[in-house]
């Protein structure tokens, strides 16, 4: 359905990277009856869902749990490095949809705070007041990320 897209690089000694990018479509604010004059990715998910057999589909929701089911088939070692890149279109922990509990359990980074904790709440989107974009890794990611303060302009 488009929801999100990733690679995966084998590395030197046993080592895979996965890059993983993910949309989750934004907050439906329309009735069901407005989806079907809709053209949004919301609209087309909740249509492809209804296809496959879902009775009440709920797309957002939806793209949680295939999400982290899917990273569960990637079956990952414990040395592997793992980059999880959402435009989320919420905020971590203002809705319960488990997202939180993959990272938290998963033992996920938040690499943007790493370096950034001052801008921890800045937002990520133009017409927004909060953060709805994240950049999640596991923790052997840390010794290739650099410090963003230390990064000079190229010009």
């Amino acid at each position: 359905m488009g929801r999100w897209t990733g690679t995966k690089y084998i590395l030197q000694q046993d080592k895979n990277l996965y890059i993983i990018s993910g949309y989750r479509a934004c907050k439906n604010s329309s009735s069901t009856k407005n989806l079907i004059q809709s053209n949004s990715t919301y609209a087309q998910q909740y249509y492809a869902l209804k296809e496959k057999g879902t009775d009440a589909p709920q797309p957002r929701k939806q793209f949680v749990i295939d999400l982290i089911q899917y990273i569960h088939t990637l079956k990952l070692k414990e040395e592997d490095i793992f980059l999880l890149m959402l435009d989320k279109n919420e905020q971590i922990g203002t809705e319960a949809t488990g997202i939180i509990n993959f990272i938290t359990h998963g033992g996920m980074v938040d690499l943007f705070t790493l370096y950034n904790c001052s801008t921890c709440s800045i937002p990520t989107f133009l017409k927004g007041s909060s953060r709805i974009d994240y950049i999640l890794g596991t923790p052997n990611i840390l010794p290739y990320i650099l410090d963003s303060a230390d990064i000079s302009p190229l010009i």
